[in-house]
């Protein structure tokens, strides 16, 4: 339960574990990933639907794994780096450009004078708007 809405882990600038960043309960990153997906193929001009309802039958099955998605901080003098990564398989070969499975990678950093919870809910949406960013461009 915990794993599936374990994003970051805060650490002091010795690198000692200082505690996780955990998504709301009832949140997980699949969750996060299903939404951003959603919206990427909604901004490209589907039309997105759940995979029990009735109009699914004639519709584009879509599969999204995620594989990883993970933030950090990378301590410094005057400031940190949280940065962020994403991995993620997006199966749906009628839709996207390539016709076959795409593997979607990409990375976040961002400076930052201090580890709040603002600054890592930055690089969190960061990263989820990079990943649309990216499905989007192999999206037909």
């Amino acid at each position: 339960e915990i794993t599936s809405r374990a994003i970051a882990r805060k650490r002091n600038g010795y690198g000692k574990a200082l505690g996780d960043i955990l998504l709301p309960e009832g949140r997980t990153v699949s969750d996060l990933f299903a939404e951003a997906t959603v919206k990427a193929l909604r901004d490209k001009g589907y039309v997105v639907v759940p995979k029990d309802s009735p109009e699914a039958k004639n519709g584009t099955p879509v599969s999204v794994t995620v594989n990883r998605f993970w933030c950090w901080m990378v301590p410094g003098f005057w400031a940190i780096t949280l940065e962020g990564q994403v991995e993620v398989f997006v199966t749906g070969p009628a839709i996207l450009v390539s016709g076959k499975e795409e593997q979607v990678i990409c990375s976040i950093s961002r400076k930052s004078a201090a580890g709040g919870t603002k600054a890592w809910t930055t690089i969190i949406d960061q990263s989820l708007q990079e990943y649309m960013n990216e499905l989007k461009a192999r999206i037909k």
